[in-house]
């Protein structure tokens, strides 16, 4: 996940949910990351903009890691906005991901009468 997401992102781009801006602050931040995280999206809405100069996906993702020694997942919705370089590759100029609530838990059953 790490080298594949930082050579896609803008040397100053912002990943919102690791508070990060910029190619530093990226690196800091995502140390903290489990080394066997895994992430999975499919981008379900692909925009370009009428001056081809930025686009942006939206779609939902799962996470998968070890915390703790146990398993963890998550899933959720992200979008990415991408920015064309002056030598015209696309690079990520922001990034978010927003975990979905857990379920509510199932309401008691009502007391039967007799």
């Amino acid at each position: 996940m790490r080298p594949a997401f930082l050579a896609h992102l803008a040397d100053d781009g912002t990943i919102l949910f690791l508070d990060a801006h910029g190619r530093d602050e990226f690196l800091r931040a995502i140390a903290k990351i489990p080394a066997d995280a895994r992430t999975f999206g499919t981008a379900e809405v692909l925009v370009e903009s009428a001056a081809h100069d930025l686009g942006w996906a939206w779609g939902p993702y799962r996470f998968a890691a070890t915390v703790d020694g146990k398993p963890f997942a998550s899933q959720g919705k992200f979008v990415t906005v991408w920015k064309r370089t002056p030598g015209g590759a696309w690079r990520i100029a922001l990034d978010h991901g927003a975990q979905d609530p857990e379920p509510a838990p199932a309401a008691p059953a009502a007391p039967s009468k007799s």
